[in-house]
């Protein structure tokens, strides 16, 4: 790996049985080679010369050749493990909605690399309640997976020792800032469902405000909330995080979504924003939360076109059902 070579300087007359000639290749010096003559105080003839240049071209190939496959096996290794990692990521995800009396609950995670830093989860706890969490790490690849994976953990682990989504936010906080995971952070929304209820109790740190689809008038609406500070950054005081109460009505329905879907842009460079995601939710079907789910999907795919997917993509619609009785 080195990147550059020097030659002692030698105050002595040069030794004319000695010649220096590189191991060149496509105008790369791989290194030097010393030849030296039989004879001591000979130079090499043009035939030796001839020889030696074959003799180091056979040498710049072999050494080229054996970086590569090193490097090809380099990569092949890693690609194993970025697949393994995608894996294990992929399988925490909730495969389907546990069910819970009284709301329709749909999410979907869209990557836009092999590993996401984005994750839902959906966490059943006692007293018939249901945690929905949904967290954005800042950057891409490993790394933020690895930030991903901890949050995770600790939130299956600890939500049911909280009463409310606004201290489990200051306990998540807390023990991520003293992690010290240099310039990582994460964003995060949770949200407290009970069954039977009509509310839904969210705190937010840093996250998104969430959009609440009134199905009755058609009226989409932006929840107006602090949103908190984001987990990682630094400590936050007692009352950092607050709970938000949202009242819904029967087919109602809450819309929890990552910055990669206000942050979509197309080939124009045009951002997909907030108003659209109003707009859209104006117009979904309501009788499914997977409908209103894949009718975002389908609206933020025709406004891409073939423009690259440049961040994740996440969303979890909680929709209120009518109670049966």
């Amino acid at each position: 790996d080195w990147k550059c070579f020097a030659l002692p300087i030698s105050h002595q007359p040069p030794n004319p049985a000695i010649a220096i000639m590189p191991l060149l290749l496509w105008n790369r010096v791989l290194g030097i080679i010393a030849y030296d003559s039989t004879d001591r105080h000979r130079p090499l003839d043009n035939d030796e010369r001839i020889m030696a240049a074959k003799l180091n071209r056979h040498m710049v190939i072999f050494t080229e050749n054996h970086y590569l496959y090193s490097e090809k096996i380099h990569q092949e290794r890693l690609s194993k493990e970025v697949e393994i990692a995608r894996q294990v990521q992929t399988e925490t995800l909730p495969s389907t909605a546990p069910a819970f009396q009284g709301f329709d609950i749909f999410g979907s995670c869209n990557p836009c690399h092999e590993i996401s830093g984005d994750y839902y989860d959906l966490v059943p706890l006692s007293g018939g309640r249901l945690l929905v969490a949904l967290a954005d790490v800042s950057g891409k690849g490993l790394p933020s997976a690895l930030f991903l994976s901890k949050l995770q953990t600790l939130v299956r682990a600890m939500a049911e020792h909280y009463v409310s989504p606004a201290q489990l936010l200051k306990f998540l906080s807390r023990h991520m800032s003293s992690e010290k995971m240099g310039s990582l952070f994460a964003t995060m929304i949770l949200v407290v469902l009970k069954e039977g209820s009509s509310q839904a109790v969210c705190a937010s740190a840093g996250h998104c405000k969430p959009m609440v689809i009134r199905t009755k008038n058609g009226f989409v609406e932006e929840v107006p909330f602090e949103v908190g500070i984001p987990l990682g950054l630094f400590d936050v005081p007692e009352d950092g995080y607050l709970d938000q109460i949202i009242e819904l009505m029967p087919s109602d329905g809450i819309m929890l979504f990552s910055d990669g879907v206000t942050d979509l842009t197309n080939a124009k460079r045009e951002r997909f924003g907030t108003e659209r995601i109003k707009t859209t939710l104006e117009k979904a079907p309501t009788n499914r939360a997977s409908s209103v789910v894949y009718h975002l999907m389908n609206e933020m795919n025709q406004f891409k076109g073939k423009a690259l997917l440049e961040d994740d993509v996440t969303m979890v619609f909680i929709k209120s059902e009518p109670q049966t009785p």
